[in-house]
Order: C-alpha cells, then structure tokens, then sequence
C-alpha cells in the first residue's frame, strides 16, 4: 500500500506551502481544480521571484492571473467584490505570500454619492483567505453645495401660520398639519437627503414653537399641532 503523501505538481516551484482548499480534509488531498494548476497556483508560480514591494504590471499578466483566481478564494464575494471588477485595482503590492492593492467602489456613487469608497484588499495565496476594509474616499463628482436650510424653514413656518393652501402642505384641520418632506427637500443621495432633513426639521421646528406651534405626537412625521 502507497502511503506517500500527496504533494501538488506545481509545489516545488512555489515560495510557501499550497493549503488545501477550505473544507479538504487532508487524505482528499487538493481540489481539482489545484491540481490542474488553479489561478492561485500559477499567480504564486508567476510571483515566486519578485522582491517584496510595489508590483509593476505593465502587460497585465499579474492582473489576469488575479482574476483567474479570484473565485478560488475565501471571502472574495465580501461587499459583492468580483473578478470583474479587479481592472480599477492600483497601489499592488507584494509581501510574500501576500497581495496587497486598493480598489474604487462605486456602489455609493450609484446611489447618488459624489464620493467612491476605496477599498484595501489583501490576499494570502498559502492559506487562501482574503480581508478587505476601507481605507479613504475619492471624491469623483464636485460636491453639492451645502444647502441653507433656514429659509426654506422659515418659509414653511409662514405660511403654516397663514394656513396658507400649498402643495407642500396638507391639512387635516386649522391646527394640524403635515408638511410633505418630498417637495420642500428633493430626494438626491440618500446620506445628503437625510442631513438636510434633518436641519430642515429641526430649522422648522425651532421656527414654529417661537408661534405656539409643535410636532404631534402619535402622528406621522413631520405633523405639527397648534398649541392650545
């Protein structure tokens, strides 16, 4: 009986230890996709030689071997990270057995954001774990102007206290009223949306108690009473 332990074909040219892959057992030997030399194999295979420090990959060889490997690692998926997405990867660099590079995200521009989060990722080829965390924003798009939410909450206060007719208010009696958020402050982004709400609320809020007026309770948001 052959108890020689299995050993990967391409092991004898990589600079550390090729790990099963997770959830191997060690009689299973390597997935078969190692054994047909995995992109996580030819990736170690192709950095074996470099000094540790910044990576140039000027033909893209480095980067298609990343790609390649992508999907055989631990945690790739995290923040719906793909493959796809590794050609905006920049700052690589190499620590044996470790890649490190960062990455624009855009999933908050998407939303509406100026601002993309990059992204550090840093992947171990010998145990084939991944961790990502964010390291900065980009601003990609001028920033909106910081908007002065004062007057428009003194407008609102008027004509409140007019009972004035307007499409931004809804009356339910001569002292109850709720003021449509959408049209005074338009959706844009949803953190800036959210900030000017915010001083917008507490503008009017601050306007309307000078007039005996407060939020109601029990009601739905931005519903303001009449003291009596």
């Amino acid at each position: 009986m052959n108890n020689t332990k299995q050993t990967h074909p391409i092991q004898n040219v990589l600079p550390f230890p090729l790990h099963p892959m997770p959830g191997k057992s060690s009689g299973q030997g390597y997935s078969a996709s190692a054994q047909t030399e995995s992109g996580i194999c030819l990736l170690a295979a192709r950095l074996k030689d470099e000094p540790s420090g910044n990576l140039k990959d000027e033909s893209g060889e480095i980067l298609k071997l990343l790609a390649l490997a992508w999907d055989e690692l631990e945690n790739s998926g995290h923040t719906k990270m793909n493959r796809t997405k590794l050609c905006r990867i920049e700052k690589l660099h190499w620590a044996s057995p470790e890649i490190y590079f960062e990455i624009e995200r855009h999933g908050a521009v998407v939303l509406g954001s100026s601002r993309a989060e990059i992204q550090g990722w840093t992947v171990n080829l010998e145990t084939r774990q991944t961790s990502c965390d964010s390291v900065g924003l980009r601003q990609i798009y001028p920033a909106e102007r910081r908007l002065n939410t004062k007057p428009l909450a003194e407008e609102i206060a008027t004509l409140i206290l007019k009972h004035a007719k307007d499409d931004r208010l809804k009356w339910s009696s001569p002292t109850l009223v709720r003021v449509n958020i959408g049209l005074v402050i338009p959706e844009t982004c949803a953190p800036t949306t959210l900030e000017r709400r915010r001083r917008f609320r507490r503008d009017l809020e601050n306007e309307l108690q000078k007039a005996g007026w407060k939020q109601a309770k029990g009601r739905a948001s931005n519903t303001y009473e009449k003291i009596d």
